[in-house]
C-alpha cells in the first residue's frame, strides 16, 4: 500500500513537471506516454478531440530511479523492497544497449532466508546461497486476467502487491523501459498447516509479453524447475512464433503448465486449439511434463479460489524433492555462460574484490597472538 501511494504521487508529480515544461528531455520523451486506453465513440470523437494527460509508468520510475543508484544505494533499497516484500529487479535490459541484459548479484548479499529445520526450528541463511526451487511465469497475448495480481495471490492470501499490475494505480499506463525485466520474490513457510507450498520457492515474474521479448528466455529457463504460462487461446491459434518459444522449453525437460484464457473461444472451439497444439509437440510430454489449466472459458468460468487451489496443486505436484534448486549464485553463474553480465563483473566491484581479498591475505599471514595478544588471557580465567 506504501509503494503504491508513493509511485502514485511522484508520478502524478513527474506528470505536471512534464506538462508544465517547454524543454525536450529525451528520457522524459521515453517515459511518458500518450494514455490512450480508453477511446471515444465516433459521434464524440467528430464534435472534440479530448486532450489527455501523459502518464509516466510506476514501474519505469522505480526503475530509472534504481539505475541511477550508487551500488551502496541501490543495497539500501532492495533491503527496504525486500522488507516490505515487494519484487525486486534481478535481470534488466540496459536502456542505452539493444538487447544487452545484466543481472544482480552484489545488493542481494545482505538478505537473509529463513528455512525450517527439524522439530520446527528457523535457521537463517545467507540468501544467495540458498538452493531454492524457483518457478517462472510467462505471458503469451492479452489477458483477462492479470498474470502478476494472481502471482501475488499464490505468494499470499492476504493483499498483498508484491508484484505491481493492472489493478493497482495508474496500473494500466503503457510501460517503456521495464519490459522484459525479470523480476523475483520468494515464498517462505511458516511451518503451519496451511502453507501452501511446503519449501522456500523463487518465483520469478518475466514482464510483458514473451512473444514480443523472448531475447532471454532461454537463459531464464536453464535455472527454472517448472513454467507457468499464462496464454491467451487467441494466440495459440497462430501458433509459429509460440511454437517454436515452447519447443526450446519442452527441449530442456521442463515441466510446463498452461493456464489458458479462452474467454474467446466455445469449449469445442478450445478443444480444437488444444490438440492441434498438442500435435506439434512429442505427445510423451503430457502429463509428465505438461499440464493445462483452463483458468477462463466463454460460457463456463471458475472462481478465484478454484484457479488458486489448482495452480497450488501442480506447483507442488512437479515440485518434487528429487529435483535440486539452485541458489542465486548458481543462477549467476548460468547467466556468465549465457553471455549476461552480473554487477559484480563492474570495475568497480572486482576492485574492492581485490583490495578486500588482499586484506584477508595479509590478516591471514600475520599470527593470530599478534593481533588478539589477549584472547587466549581471557579465555583461561574465564571472562
Amino acid at each position: 500500500m506504501l509503494f503504491s501511494t508513493c509511485t502514485e504521487k511522484h508520478s502524478s508529480d513527474l506528470v505536471e513537471t512534464e506538462n508544465s515544461s517547454d524543454s525536450y528531455d529525451p528520457l522524459t520523451s521515453i517515459l511518458f506516454t500518450e494514455n490512450n486506453h480508453e477511446q471515444p465513440d465516433d459521434d464524440d470523437s467528430q464534435r472534440f478531440v479530448i486532450n489527455r494527460p501523459k502518464e509516466a509508468c510506476p514501474l519505469d520510475i522505480v526503475f530509472v530511479t534504481f539505475l541511477c543508484c550508487n551500488p551502496l544505494l541501490r543495497r539500501l533499497i532492495i533491503n527496504k523492497m525486500s522488507l516490505c516484500r515487494l519484487a525486486i529487479p534481478f535481470i534488466y535490459r540496459k536502456p542505452a544497449q539493444t538487447l544487452t541484459y545484466s543481472c544482480l548479484l552484489w545488493p542481494f548479499r545482505s538478505l537473509l532466508s529463513e528455512r525450517l529445520g527439524d522439530h520446527g526450528m528457523k535457521y537463517e541463511d545467507a540468501l544467495v546461497d540458498q538452493p531454492n526451487k524457483i518457478v517462472t511465469f510467462l505471458r503469451f497475448g492479452n489477458l483477462s486476467i492479470s498474470k502478476s495480481e494472481t502471482m501475488n495471490l499464490l505468494l499470499s492470501d492476504k493483499t498483498q502487491n508484491t508484484f505491481y499490475h493492472r489493478n493497482c494505480p495508474m496500473g494500466y499506463s503503457q510501460r517503456s523501459l521495464y519490459n522484459d525485466a525479470v523480476e523475483i520474490s520468494w515464498y517462505f513457510p511458516t511451518g503451519r498447516e496451511n502453507d501452501a507450498f511446503n519449501e522456500t520457492v523463487a518465483f520469478l515474474n518475466i514482464r510483458g509479453d514473451t512473444l514480443e521479448n523472448h531475447h532471454h528466455i532461454q537463459t531464464v529457463m536453464r535455472v527454472s524447475n517448472l513454467v507457468i504460462a499464462f496464454i491467451d487461446t487467441r494466440v495459440l491459434q497462430n501458433a509459429g512464433e509460440i511454437q517454436r518459444i515452447m519447443k526450446t522449453i519442452h527441449a530442456e525437460n521442463i515441466p510446463v503448465v498452461f493456464a489458458l484464457d479462452a474467454s474467446s473461444h466455445s469449449n469445442n472451439e478450445f478443444m480444437e486449439i488444444i490438440k492441434s497444439y498438442l500435435k506439434e509437440v512429442t505427445l510423451s510430454l503430457v502429463g509428465k511434463f505438461l499440464k493445462v489449466i483452463r483458468i477462463k472459458s466463454k460460457k463456463n468460468n471458475k472462481s478465484l479460489a478454484d484457479i488458486l487451489q489448482e495452480f497450488r496443486r501442480n506447483i507442488n505436484e512437479f515440485l518434487t524433492p528429487a529435483q535440486a534448486g539452485k541458489s542465486m549464485i548458481d543462477c549467476i553463474s548460468i547467466f556468465k555462460e549465457c553471455g549476461i553480465e552480473s554487477d559484480e563483473d563492474t570495475s568497480p566491484c572486482r576492485e574492492i574484490n581485490d583490495q578486500t581479498d588482499s586484506i584477508m591475505r595479509n590478516i591471514e599471514n600475520i599470527l593470530k597472538e599478534e593481533i588478539l595478544p589477549l584472547q587466549d588471557i581471557f579465555g583461561q580465567n574465564g571472562h
